[in-house]
């Protein structure tokens, strides 16, 4: 009695594929992928070979984009956000997690040029992996302090990834995404608003509530800065007064997307807005108990709230350019 012959397996399976192919940066991707898959005898081979072709290629990618300047960088960037906590060899630890996480993500991402947008995501990583690691080896935190920390984290590293982040030979995007300029501007109030919290505890009692006042003003400003600023770019209105966007939902949409970011010009509201941020940091130090630790670490997060500030207005008026330009694009008759 004959039996038939049990087939044999010559790809792996497409789900191991799928992860190998995940792991190994994008340049090497297609012939390591190529070769391993033409050489396949067996899964256990080919997980082997899998592993020591991503530890090469990663090595390879880190290799090629690590630049001691940015890693020194942000290395002072996450000391100075934790200043405020007593360090011990857990929290370098916990440290030294966020900066390798970053080093990963600029080997992964090279040779692309990264953007202001990319550094925000950079550092919301990071601060995921340091919340992350501080769960998993036990470190615990004073609540002030962790806010203080998140705050000046999400500043600091992206602030230094945009300005040293590497330029020559890299490609821009070649139009910019409202997803990611739509995030940076998440991530920024959200800093913005933990400084504001934080800094009103630097300064004496001066009058009643006045933390209150300290944290509401800038933010309630910064509303009617942003509010002012709609509509900066907007040539979609007839002049009947009627809007055309309500007779398109795309372009309703497309103004909707470029009504949520920043307008063209910087208003008196944005610049009060930024004066009532830094009342708090120029009032302390004429206090007779100064804490000066918790008002260099707000002062220094404040300049780099300033910093990327000019960066993230750049890119939402970029953005919301590039959406204006899709807006007219539907209606040819809209002159530019």
């Amino acid at each position: 009695m004959e039996t038939t012959p049990r087939k044999i397996e010559t790809r792996p399976p497409r789900v191991i594929v799928a992860i190998v192919e995940g792991l190994i940066p994008y340049p090497h991707r297609e012939y390591a992928l190529g070769d391993l898959c033409q050489g396949y005898v067996s899964l256990l081979r080919f997980i082997r070979e899998s592993a020591a072709w991503v530890l090469c290629t990663i090595a390879t990618q880190v290799r090629r984009s690590f630049n001691i300047r940015l890693s020194a960088a942000e290395a002072c960037a996450l000391i100075i956000a934790f200043s405020g906590a007593s360090f011990s060899f857990t929290l370098g630890v916990v440290l030294g997690v966020a900066l390798g996480a970053l080093i990963l993500r600029d080997a992964y991402r090279y040779p692309a040029q990264g953007t202001p947008q990319d550094a925000g995501v950079d550092a919301l990583v990071a601060l995921t992996l340091l919340v992350f690691s501080q769960t998993l080896l036990g470190v615990t935190l004073p609540a002030a302090i962790m806010i203080r920390a998140a705050a000046l984290t999400l500043l600091t590293v992206s602030t230094v990834r945009v300005i040293f982040r590497r330029a020559p030979g890299r490609r821009q995007p070649s139009r910019p995404s409202y997803k990611l300029t739509r995030n940076m501007n998440v991530l920024w109030m959200i800093a913005a608003t933990a400084i504001a919290m934080t800094s009103p505890d630097t300064v004496p009692t001066l009058m009643a509530h006045q933390s209150f006042f300290f944290v509401f003003l800038p933010i309630a400003v910064f509303a009617i800065a942003f509010r002012l600023n709609k509509n900066a770019l907007d040539r979609t209105v007839r002049k009947d007064g009627i809007a055309s966007v309500f007779q398109d939902p795309n372009r309703r949409e497309l103004t909707r997307k470029r009504d949520s970011l920043w307008g063209h010009d910087t208003n008196a509201a944005e610049i009060l807005a930024f004066v009532l941020l830094a009342l708090p940091l120029c009032i302390a130090p004429f206090s007779s108990n100064v804490d000066w630790l918790s008002v260099g670490t707000n002062s220094a997060a404040f300049l780099a709230l300033l910093v990327l500030w000019v960066y993230i207005r750049k890119a939402n008026q970029k953005t919301a350019r590039a959406l204006q330009e899709e807006i007219d694009a539907l209606n040819p008759s809209i002159k530019k």
